[in-house]
């Protein structure tokens, strides 16, 4: 790390460190989007509303990892189908392990997607873009591209609808508080 002083971090390094811990401070909307995802889809079979989309489906699919606070120490990978449906998921979740990397299963207008989402890193990968009909390449790259688009602005609007949830206090400790309670039931 240069420094300008003795002691002292330089400008640049303070900028970097600045964007560092901004990240840190809200690496824990990660965990907690793919929770609501999971909460909102159990109570309403996978479906959400979001302006502009006719249909949404979300579900966490047949692979997925859940940390506890001890990290690596806590891990739990599941691997099947429909794990985020299973006894062992439900007893993670009581044990306060957070999911961390999950397969989402999407279905935007008609259209079926795959994708994993890891949740600390805020990465997506694997993304399975449907597959279009017989077409010219030129027709079928323009088709592929525009259904790329438009399932970041459905991904997008999801989060966004996360987000005004999250970060209004009362609305967020309701939903919380519904997560506690019914995993407590289950």
């Amino acid at each position: 790390m240069r420094r300008t002083r003795r002691n002292q971090p330089s400008l640049e390094n303070t900028k970097i460190m600045g964007t560092l811990e901004s990240i840190t401070k809200y690496e824990h909307l990660g965990p907690e989007f793919l929770m609501w995802l999971w909460h909102h889809g159990l109570k309403n079979d996978g479906k959400f509303n979001v302006e502009g989309c006719e249909e949404l489906e979300v579900r966490l699919g047949e692979q997925m990892v859940l940390e506890g606070e001890m990290g690596n120490a806590s891990r739990v990978q599941m691997k099947g189908e429909m794990p985020a449906q299973s006894s062992e998921f439900h007893t993670a979740l009581q044990e306060n392990k957070t999911p961390q990397k999950v397969k989402l299963l999407m279905k935007i207008d008609g259209a079926d997607w795959a994708l994993t989402l890891d949740s600390r890193k805020w990465s997506l990968g694997g993304i399975k873009i449907p597959v279009p009909g017989a077409m010219f390449f030129e027709e079928a790259c323009s088709l592929r591209l525009n259904q790329f688009e438009r399932f970041s602005q459905v991904f997008l609007a999801l989060f966004d609808q996360f987000l005004a949830l999250r970060f209004d206090a009362r609305k967020w400790n309701r939903i919380v508080k519904t997560i506690k309670t019914d995993l407590t039931d289950s």
